[in-house]
């Protein structure tokens, strides 16, 4: 009898040492889960119609870093941008739309807002012809559309001078007259759309 009952005892303690250690086997596992998920950029900007593709990849920081994972992407307005599985997101027409990745397991998610720009559609000079003395400056405004859709700050204009011993014309649009004679002053957008303005200087 006392055989058995130590046998029983034992069989017991057993199954009491298994159990708590399938309880603390369970409380690592949810400690190891996603804690906190960051997309990284929180806000992007895209430009269609520029030589290059426009696209971009999207990283997550996940913490803990060891946690397990199932990453889900999603674009609120796939007619404006889509996103991979990767996170690559891909720009498809002008417009504002929200990229969001979750943890499939966690629920956890971040976003970031991508604002999808164009480049010009079409340019023009504010001034189409100017008459400056020799040593005399102008700056040159372009007129770009659809204005809405393009860059507040856009640096996609070149500037060239058809003759710089009549006037030169730096990067910005300024024009400086150097000598007698008429020098046409063009500025050419990314996409290969032109505009000209004729400086004559007597």
């Amino acid at each position: 009898m006392r055989a058995r009952t130590r046998y029983r005892l034992r069989v017991l303690l057993l199954c009491a040492v298994s159990l708590l250690m399938c309880a603390a086997c369970g409380g690592k596992r949810a400690e190891g889960g996603v804690r906190t998920l960051v997309m990284h950029p929180s806000s992007k900007e895209l430009t269609l119609g520029l030589p290059f593709r426009a696209a971009a990849s999207l990283s997550v920081e996940i913490r803990p870093s060891d946690a397990p994972v199932r990453l889900e992407w999603s674009s609120s307005d796939e007619q404006i941008a889509v996103v991979d599985a990767n996170g690559v997101v891909e720009a498809l027409s002008p417009g504002t739309a929200r990229i969001t990745v979750r943890d499939a397991d966690s629920g956890k998610k971040d976003t970031c807002t991508l604002r999808v720009r164009t480049v010009p559609q079409a340019i023009s000079i504010r001034i189409n012809s100017a008459e400056l003395l020799v040593g005399r400056t102008i700056s040159l405004s372009p007129r770009l559309s659809p204005a809405a859709d393009i860059p507040k700050i856009y640096k996609g204009i070149t500037w060239s001078s058809s003759d710089g011993g009549v006037a030169t014309v730096d990067a910005r649009g300024r024009v400086t007259a150097v000598g007698s004679g008429t020098a046409e002053i063009t500025g050419t957008t990314t996409n290969g759309l032109t505009a000209v303005c004729v400086v004559t200087v007597p």
